[in-house]
């Protein structure tokens, strides 16, 4: 009796056979099965825990970088840039990315328009669009239709069809953090005479250019995506009939 109860005390069960076994079983199996367990929570607690670090690294690099920038006298729009550049080669398919990008487009995004937004002047820009309707017109065509051009030339040698074509010019049309970047170091960068690079005339055309862009592109963009669909699936289609 005595041994039966330190056996029943050590199993922590009721004095019943099978469910004695099973309390058994599990006492044996337990521990094991818990560290089994418990071993993918740990692993996903570390990825987790790397993501942030490597996520905190990348922003880091980039503020690094535009301040550096602004130390050697450049617009920190170029350091952040060419921060990006390096971030995004370098993040590859690391966990962190998918926050990086949604950092990068809930703030970011709508940060550097606002910013844009501050560099015009309403009744200036109006101004000059006005006086230099021609230079506007000029740049935002010559962008249009070499966007245009390249898109078919490339599709062509690619032997995509039309459809793909007109999409490839929707989405490489909008010009937008480069073109401003470089037009801003255009802009600030004064020769041995004080005289800027780029001077505000060319400024405001850079900016509209932006602007229309910026609107035409998407909107091309959700115009043209439908046919393309239909494309690819009757494609699709005539290769599974045949």
């Amino acid at each position: 009796m005595r041994a039966a109860s330190e056996f029943q005390n050590s199993l922590g069960c009721w004095p019943s056979a099978s469910f004695g076994a099973a309390c058994a079983r599990r006492r044996r199996d337990g521990p094991s099965n818990r560290a089994v367990l418990r071993r993918p929570r740990e692993a996903d607690a570390d990825v987790h825990g790397r993501a942030r670090a490597y996520f905190v690294t990348m922003l880091g690099i980039i503020v690094v970088a535009g301040v550096l920038a602004d130390l050697i006298n450049l617009p920190g729009i170029v350091g952040a840039f060419l921060a990006g550049l390096s971030v995004n080669a370098a993040v590859g398919t690391h966990p962190a990315k998918e926050k990086l990008e949604f950092f990068g487009k809930a703030p970011f995004v709508p940060i550097f328009f606002v910013v844009t937004g501050f560099l015009i002047a309403p009744v200036e820009f109006a101004e000059a669009v006005v006086d230099n309707f021609w230079l506007v017109a000029g740049i935002v065509a010559a962008l249009i239709v070499g966007k245009g051009v390249a898109a078919f030339l490339v599709g062509q040698a690619f032997g995509y069809a039309r459809p793909a074509k007109l999409e490839m010019w929707a989405l490489t049309s909008p010009q937008v953090a480069a073109t401003l970047a470089a037009t801003l170091l255009g802009h600030q960068t004064l020769n041995e005479a004080g005289v800027r690079l780029l001077d505000e005339k060319m400024l405001n055309a850079v900016l509209v250019l932006l602007v229309v862009t910026s609107i035409l592109g998407p909107l091309m963009t959700e115009l043209l995506t439908p046919r393309l669909i239909k494309q690819e699936a009757s494609v699709q289609a005539a290769a599974a009939a045949a």
